[in-house]
């Protein structure tokens, strides 16, 4: 009801600048006795009001298609972000192993042969953690070592 007296009050407005006497009837039937010239003014107000009113709608409804679509890859950014930072951490972890194997046979036999040093870089890092190396740390000597790298 109070969007209606404004929208009556709005037409009164537009006729009176435009120079007409409008009747103002306190009525829900106001439209009828304006002039024609009125009422045309007045549906082209109310066409122009509700197109603009839908394009407000459609601006909003892409608005928040925008920020879903944001939060979304935003998200997704997050995880790849997570899974590549745990790939390098895991990465780095290994080869941090590797060069600690290689510090405990140096400190246990002595300057490595190019070759135990070359099988030691060959060999999968993963592997070297959890299958090679502690059989390599209890290793009696560089023969041991370099016939357990060969077989891997």
């Amino acid at each position: 009801r109070g969007a209606r007296r404004r929208l009556a009050f709005f037409v009164v407005h537009c006729l009176i600048r435009q120079g007409l006497s409008p009747i103002v009837v306190e009525s829900h039937d106001f439209l009828l006795v304006l002039p024609l010239k009125a009422r045309r003014c007045l549906a082209l107000v109310h066409f122009v009001f509700w197109r603009v009113l839908n394009s407000l709608k459609e601006v909003i409804r892409m608005n928040r298609l925008v920020e879903e679509l944001e939060a979304q890859a935003q998200q997704r950014g997050l995880e790849q972000g997570l899974e590549q930072g745990l790939e390098q951490g895991l990465e780095q972890g290994l080869e941090q192993g590797r060069v600690m194997v290689t510090e405990i046979l140096t400190q246990k036999f002595g300057p490595l042969p190019q070759e135990v040093l070359g099988q030691l870089k060959r060999c999968e890092a993963k592997r070297l953690l959890t299958d090679v190396g502690p059989r390599l740390v209890l290793a009696q000597g560089l023969d041991e070592v370099s016939q357990i790298l060969r077989n891997v």
